[in-house]
């Protein structure tokens, strides 16, 4: 992937919940010599604070396909022994047909030591059927800043989340980048504070940008769902101005469309193995359909484990249900 170093020079833009304009510049935030940062006094109790969590995806024209990348750069500054344990490892997590490329990981030490991971430390694990790439931060200290980068280059999705804020630590800065071809019209949209631009055309590309500052940790909280009230952005494809740029793409009344089919299609390697675990319901054809719903409902129940902690690859998958019982 061509590197990514375009400059938006002060775009102001005015977030849609507040009548307040801000500027925002991109640069290469990773610098060759490492800079220390400061830490807002507010968050001096908590275990490690994020300086930088920055995400940018990419979307580019590689011959007649649309490739998507997806850039992450950390920075985070340790301040008791339980953010050392909390960053001492780091996990990227690979989703299925993942490239990962332009992996780089340092701590910078209070006295300005800068211990770089080498290559040969970066592993490649499995754990609960997911794989990661793994690396450890060695010679972490109180005071000192765990950094790092990399680029996954994913299968191409034209819509997305992400969400920023884990609720582990409080972060000081984060930004989002989403950069397309010119052809290409994307909606996005930021929620619970997370302020986002319009889209602007820069050079051959548009661009939407966004970011939240001093942003505290979410507390686990017994009984409480936490994720509605998370940092995130939401973004789609909405327009292919090559095509017919009046028609919306991508809409409800489209998911609709694909949802009923995916319900109601089977893919003809699975009526095989569906006949067969069917085969052993008995079923009284002189049932009522309320009978009938019942028996099919506690017959997958008690032949399947539904557990939603369940997770892998190939999880949802026929195949894997049948043959793991799960």
């Amino acid at each position: 992937m061509k590197s990514f170093k375009i400059l938006l020079g002060l775009l102001a833009f005015t977030s849609a919940s507040q009548s307040q304009v801000f500027d925002y510049s991109l640069t290469n935030t990773w610098h060759n010599e490492p800079q220390k940062h400061v830490m807002l006094p507010v968050f001096d109790s908590a275990a490690a604070v994020g300086i930088l969590d920055e995400r940018n995806i990419e979307y580019s024209v590689e011959g007649k396909d649309i490739a998507m990348y997806h850039s992450f750069h950390r920075i985070v500054k340790i301040n008791t022994d339980a953010g050392i344990e909390m960053f001492n490892k780091v996990y990227i997590p690979l989703s299925p047909n993942a490239l990962l490329s332009n992996v780089k990981a340092r701590a910078v030490l209070k006295n300005g030591k800068v211990i770089i991971v080498p290559a040969d430390k970066f592993k490649e694990i499995t754990e609960d059927g997911r794989k990661y790439q793994l690396f450890a931060m060695e010679g972490l200290e109180k005071g000192a800043e765990v950094e790092y980068t990399y680029t996954l280059k994913k299968n191409t999705t034209f819509f997305g989340m992400e969400v920023f804020q884990s609720g582990s630590i409080p972060n000081q800065k984060m930004v989002f980048t989403l950069s397309v071809p010119q052809h290409l019209k994307f909606d996005a949209k930021g929620y619970n504070g997370f302020k986002i631009s319009a889209d602007s055309l820069i050079g051959d590309k548009r661009i939407i940008v966004g970011y939240a500052e001093n942003v505290p940790e979410i507390e686990e909280e017994k009984y409480a769902v936490k994720n509605p009230y998370l940092k995130r952005v939401e973004y789609k494809l909405s327009y292919n101005l090559s095509g017919n740029p009046n028609v919306r793409i991508y809409t409800w009344k489209d998911f609709a469309k694909r949802a009923y089919t995916n319900y109601t299609t089977v893919a003809p390697k699975d009526v095989k193995p569906l006949n067969s675990f069917f085969a052993q319901l008995k079923m009284d054809n002189a049932a009522g359909e309320v009978n009938k719903i019942t028996l099919i409902e506690n017959f997958i129940k008690t032949s399947i484990n539904v557990d939603k902690e369940l997770i892998g690859e190939d999880v949802s998958t026929i195949e894997h249900a049948f043959k793991n019982r799960s």
